[in-house]
């Protein structure tokens, strides 16, 4: 990547990690124990919406970067499993201002990751850059499964067992976004973070 644009990929991903640090930094709980509070719960979401608002612009100006770089008419994808849907996007050429020099689209050939599907550049961005939305929002959701297994074996429970809604359920812990989904995927995300975690074609 060029030095300009990598420079305004590292601000802006230091702008918009701010958004999602104070979702993260919040007063809200994500997860907790005893009988669900709507008021929290709703808090909780409120933030969390405004964090995947700033990750989705950070993401699209890293499309954008690629398309850019490539020099010639591209389409970039780029998506994200998050614990309640499917963030994707999708940058095409003649969205941006500026004349590429050529019209052929194609589409990004696709590496699946354990947080989602996204091409070479994209994948190498994310990781290699220390502070951004991605990463805070993808270690936010490793703490909160680390603290339900901290929960679950202060009951005197394996912590290693995997989580489920009937786990949950019985030692009462109100996990807002369901994150527990994932923990099979999630729970050593900071390993695909340092970018020792195998990522597949296709």
């Amino acid at each position: 990547m060029s030095p300009q644009l990598s420079s305004y990929i590292f601000v802006l991903g230091e702008e918009t990690a701010k958004t999602v640090k104070k979702f993260t930094d919040g007063t809200n709980l994500a997860v907790y124990e005893g009988e669900p509070d709507a008021e929290n719960n709703a808090g909780l979401m409120e933030g969390y919406e405004k964090a995947l608002a700033a990750t989705r612009v950070w993401l699209r100006a890293v499309a954008a970067a690629e398309i850019l770089e490539s020099k010639e008419g591209i389409c970039v994808n780029i998506q994200l499993n998050m614990p309640d849907r499917l963030l994707e996007v999708e940058v095409h050429a003649e969205e941006l201002p500026f004349d590429m020099g050529g019209s052929i689209v194609r589409g990004n050939d696709l590496l699946t990751t354990p947080i989602g599907r996204m091409d070479l550049f994209a994948y190498r961005t994310i990781i290699e850059m220390e502070r951004n939305p991605v990463r805070l929002l993808f270690e936010f959701f490793q703490k909160l499964l680390h603290q339900m297994h901290l929960i679950i074996a202060i009951h005197g429970v394996d912590k290693n067992d995997l989580l489920s809604s009937q786990v949950l359920d019985a030692h009462h812990i109100v996990d807002v976004l369901e994150i527990y989904k994932f923990d099979s995927s999630w729970y050593d995300i900071n390993r695909f973070f340092e970018g020792v975690v195998p990522v597949n074609e296709g």
